[in-house]
């Protein structure tokens, strides 16, 4: 009798090619990656019923369920992360781990006054969207450019707004003790969940100042990743909700009392809590910037990615220095010494905050200190570097410009295996952007420079430099190179309106990049200059021997 072959008689090698259209391919330390909800969840589905199967296919499969772990500074969260940790096949499929800075300030876990202030302006902007939308009705429903905006009927908007102050006063009268009004049971239960949130963002508070001062989520989350013997991809990110805008349906929550109290409970993102006018506070979730990248070396895990999504915008910047018992910025300079990847300026880090000036010299030195860290690494391959959070900006059309300076945290970088460079929104002065264009290695593949700023001197050596590591690789498709909104020195840039994608461009292999403006003739010519596209002597040398 012939014997039936099941699923189950493949060989292995075979299952592996099955579950390989189940593993999650796009999983890296992007955080748009994490926001595809729906496809990770059905994703995640399949893999947890290939693992009821049987043993075989629970080993073989268990591997795929977390490509990314995402951890929050809070007990329940880093427990999740240890019994992942703890899991043989689980945790060999874990390749980067995210950590959510989730911010809960004890100036609204301590005042319940503050948080129910902090919470009616949250729900008062979702009043003046329903407001907006209400108001469309009148034109049909459209807006200026015929876009239909107003979703739902006006009475759901109207509804909403009614809600927001009902809320508004049912809150009011509670946090102020000389309110003597009578309230009704609406109001009543408003108040409840006022009182609700507000101790559950207390003891959030206690458990993450608690988990930071005393080093146990350092010491426990670096134990972790270094059980974990694939995970050396880390990222910090400081809004888990960070696509959960507000006001994507702004009835939900004032319609909702379930969402309301969603929201009560939510985290404060640090460019909120900055705007509360607590400027200068310690942002203590920043701390981990350093302490939790030492506590993985010192555990024994190697990190090669380093993602930073979040940044404090004018708060002391003193928790970047390491506060970890014993260790300085030479050990932080140890544990970024295997970094293949660094990036800094997605996720919050895209905002622009009004900054009248540049920063102080001792803030300066900080994050230089940082930076220059990070940046040490010989074996970097792919540096992703914009600062345009902490440029000048005034608000105004006009702003004045300046860019963070940066330039002794390049000036003595060796990177031999560089690939791809992307630099926006810095300053550097001749002297160190000479230097820094010196310690490039000869395997350039992208380089991007956009908004940087020359503080002094010339450009005209500097395009040199660049021209022997690259003008060869460009003529024979190797290397691409693109300047944008270069400023100082024998160049003038126009309002740097570039277009963002161009990176992503190059990373995806498109043979061609779109502008958004057309780049001063001197720019383009240097960069043809340095990509040897026809250009065979310095432009900014002849127009000096001109002059």
């Amino acid at each position: 009798m012939v014997q039936t072959l099941t699923l189950l008689d493949l060989p292995v090698d075979i299952f592996y090619q099955i579950l390989y259209y189940f593993k999650d391919v796009g999983a890296s330390f992007d955080l748009d990656h994490v926001w595809r909800k729906e496809e990770n969840i059905a994703r995640q589905q399949s893999i947890r019923n290939l693992r009821l199967v049987c043993r075989c296919l629970c080993e073989l499969a268990s591997p795929l369920l977390f490509p990314i772990l995402k951890v929050s500074i809070d007990s329940k969260s880093l427990s999740i992360a240890e019994a992942i940790s703890q899991s043989p096949w689980i945790r060999q499929g874990v390749g980067s781990v995210h950590v959510f800075l989730d911010y809960y300030p004890a100036q609204l876990a301590q005042d319940i006054a503050a948080f129910a202030d902090f919470r009616r302006n949250q729900l008062q902007e979702l009043s003046r969207h329903c407001d907006y939308y209400a108001e469309t009705w009148f034109l049909g429903g459209y807006d200026s450019d015929d876009e239909t905006i107003c979703a739902l009927p006006k009475r759901v908007y109207d509804s909403a707004m009614g809600n927001c102050q009902s809320i508004v006063a049912a809150w009011s009268k509670y946090v102020d003790p000389e309110c003597k009004h009578e309230i009704d049971k609406k109001q009543k239960e408003y108040q409840e969940i006022l009182q609700q949130g507000f101790d559950e963002i207390g003891q959030r508070h206690l458990d993450q100042q608690q988990l930071i001062m005393s080093g146990d989520f350092v010491r426990r989350l670096a134990a972790c990743i270094a059980r974990m013997p694939n995970a050396h991809s880390l990222a910090f990110y400081d809004d888990r909700n960070r696509m959960r805008r507000l006001d994507d349906n702004p009835t939900t929550i004032l319609n909702d009392k379930e969402r309301l109290r969603d929201l009560m409970v939510m985290p404060v993102t640090w460019e909120l809590f900055e705007k509360l006018g607590y400027e200068g506070a310690e942002i203590l979730p920043a701390k981990m910037f350093s302490d939790l990248p030492i506590g993985i070396h010192k555990a024994g895990g190697i990190l090669q990615q380093l993602v930073i999504g979040c940044f404090p915008l004018f708060g002391d910047y003193s928790v970047l220095t390491p506060h970890l018992e014993g260790a300085g910025w030479a050990d932080l300079g140890t544990a970024f010494e295997h970094l293949t990847v660094f990036e800094i300026g997605k996720g919050s880090m895209s905002n622009l905050p009004i900054r009248r000036d540049y920063l102080d010299a001792e803030v300066q030195r900080r994050i230089t200190n940082y930076l220059g860290a990070a940046l040490s690494s010989t074996n970097l391959e792919v540096v992703d570097f914009n600062l345009r959070v902490l440029g000048i900006n005034d608000g105004t059309k006009n702003s004045r410009k300046g860019h963070s300076r940066i330039g002794p945290s390049l000036s003595d970088v060796r990177w031999p295996r560089i690939r791809r460079i992307r630099f926006l929104h810095v300053e550097l002065n001749q002297e160190d952007l000479e230097s820094f264009c010196h310690g490039l290695g000869d395997c350039l593949e992208d380089v991007y420079l956009s908004g940087v700023t020359l503080q002094d001197g010339s450009w005209a050596t500097i395009l040199d430099i660049l021209r022997e590591k690259v003008a060869k690789r460009c003529s024979e498709g190797r290397c691409r190179l693109i300047f944008s909104g270069l400023d100082g020195g024998e160049l003038v840039a126009k309002d740097p309106r570039i277009n963002e994608s161009i990176w992503e461009d190059l990373l995806i292999g498109k043979n061609t990049v779109d502008f958004d403006f057309e780049e001063p003739q001197n720019i383009v010519e240097a960069q043809k200059y340095v990509c040897g596209d026809g250009v065979s002597e310095n432009p900014l040398r002849m127009k000096i021997t001109r002059q």
